[in-house]
């Protein structure tokens, strides 16, 4: 879903028209998303099996450029039929060819583009210096992107759409606040249920996500009295749902709150290739998204969906170092609403200069659960407006750490670095170029400045719901499909 939202971005912004690949485990999720046309790719069409394609395969953009196969002023006759962008994670990075002005011109020349990805690429657009202006004025508000591409893009067929409405009407509509747990355990990262279910329960004490159990029952006058609160249980398993339901159940809470927990479903064990088991997952995800509050596990392209969709800040349950059974942090609260990119480009261009996106780009920052590498965005204004200034490492370390530190700040640098480069004429100068925000007043606490609308009804019709207008692709517009993969 994340691969797919940033390929109809990248469709909008190239000039082509997206056409989706999809395997017969993953027929029947979504609705078409445009009247009176299809998505989807035809079966057996174009010829040689292209979804075969990997990474090191010759017709791969990177390869064919890296062998002289093209060039940077090849013209568009002398350029094969197709060229293949493999934008998957490898080794923790997307192509650092991906990303840069030179790059998507000579890919804008191809008729016909394959695209395969796992990840969460839309952010990376946003680097693109060539899409700048256009970006402004699509996402003036770069945390909503995907909530806005998703909730346009992605609706669930009236199969899926049922389950969802089902549950949701029968055990979480008529409550007083929705709290969803996801937690996800990844095989090359097992964690111990004991170790998992302390980290949740102790995330969920010091942030107060639920209410304190009580000894006694509480006095006819508790201030909660009353109010229920329905907490969704979203795994693979039942452990977390019997433990926290029966916490809950044998138990009074202080405030007298009635606390009702609910798990759709756990299946024990991921079976992407079941079609039955991903329809249950997508509706997990909707049901998720209903939630006013929401915790999820590190590193989950699910959770990532949810709570984009929502709109919602979650709690991340950190993952415990390699050399450790648990986390010394069990939880932190996201500062953005978007997913993380997980593998970042180098964004060198042809200096091929590594560069932390995080410390040049004010809208940017590290993601929680993908420490010093993942990127997400935060809130921030687009002026569409640069400047270059000169900065980074110096001899000075106090003064690099002033530097650095005025970097990190979301709004009005431009004198701030001024005044600091002037005082500090030993600095080594590297040059950058940096998008300056507009400088705007901070937003009142608890006053949510996106333009976010969380999912508070269930329509009756998931297919024939959209959420917001996007430009409509024109006819003369060239032709790319993806390959999309689920989490």
């Amino acid at each position: 879903m994340l691969a797919i939202a940033s390929t109809f971005l990248y469709a909008l912004l190239s000039g082509r028209v997206m056409l989706v690949n999809v395997p017969q485990e993953q027929e029947g999720l979504f609705c078409e998303p445009f009247p009176g046309t299809s998505w989807v790719l035809p079966d057996g069409f174009p010829e040689g099996n292209p979804m075969k394609l990997y990474a090191g395969a010759p017709e791969s953009y990177v390869n064919m450029l890296k062998n002289n196969v093209i060039q940077y002023d090849t013209p568009a006759s002398s350029l094969p039929a197709h060229v293949y962008l493999h934008l998957e994670q490898i080794g923790q990075r997307l192509s650092d060819n991906i990303f840069c002005d030179d790059d998507q011109r000579l890919l804008g020349k191809f008729g016909w583009m394959i695209l395969k990805s796992d990840s969460y690429f839309a952010m990376g657009l946003f680097l693109t210096p060539m899409y700048d202006k256009e970006l402004a004025r699509m996402f003036p508000y770069k945390e909503a992107v995907f909530h806005h591409l998703g909730r346009y893009l992605l609706h669930p067929t009236n199969r899926v759409w049922g389950i969802v409405r089902r549950y949701y009407e029968a055990y979480l509509a008529g409550v007083d606040e929705k709290i969803g747990f996801q937690i996800r355990i990844f095989p090359e990262r097992p964690v111990k249920f004991e170790n998992m279910y302390d980290q949740l329960t102790r995330c969920i004490k010091e942030q107060r996500l639920l209410p304190e159990l009580g000894k006694a029952e509480p006095a006819a006058n508790a201030s909660g009295d009353g109010k229920v609160k329905a907490v969704l249980i979203v795994s693979l398993y039942s452990g977390y749902y019997d433990k926290i339901r029966g916490m809950y159940y044998e138990n009074p809470t202080k405030t007298g709150e009635i606390v009702a927990v609910y798990q759709p479903s756990h299946q024990e064990k991921q079976e992407s290739a079941s079609n039955e088991h991903n329809q249950k997952a997508l509706a997990e995800i909707y049901l998720l998204s209903y939630c006013d509050k929401i915790a999820t596990s590190t590193w989950s392209t699910f959770g990532y969906v949810a709570y984009g969709f929502a709109g919602v800040k979650p709690w991340i349950l950190l993952r415990p170092d390699w050399d450790k059974e648990m986390s010394d942090v069990v939880c932190v609260r996201s500062t953005s609403v978007e997913p993380c990119l997980h593998s970042p480009p180098i964004l060198g261009c042809r200096a091929r200069e590594e560069v932390d996106v995080a410390r040049v780009k004010p809208y940017v920052r590290h993601c929680e659960d993908v420490r010093d590498l993942g990127l997400i965005q935060i809130h921030g204004v687009h002026s569409g407006a640069s400047i270059i200034f000169e900065v980074m490492a110096s001899t000075d370390d106090v003064a690099s750490s002033r530097v650095n530190s005025t970097l990190k700040e979301s709004c009005g640098i431009e004198d701030r670095l001024a005044t600091l480069l002037k005082e500090n004429p030993q600095l080594i100068r590297i040059k950058f170029f940096v998008d300056l925000p507009t400088k705007e007043a901070t937003p009142k606490e608890g006053v949510n400045p996106l333009p976010l609308t969380p999912a508070t009804t269930i329509p009756d019709d998931a297919c024939s719901s959209t959420e917001t207008e996007i430009p409509t692709i024109s006819d003369s517009m060239f032709t790319g499909f993806t390959d999309y993969q689920s989490d």
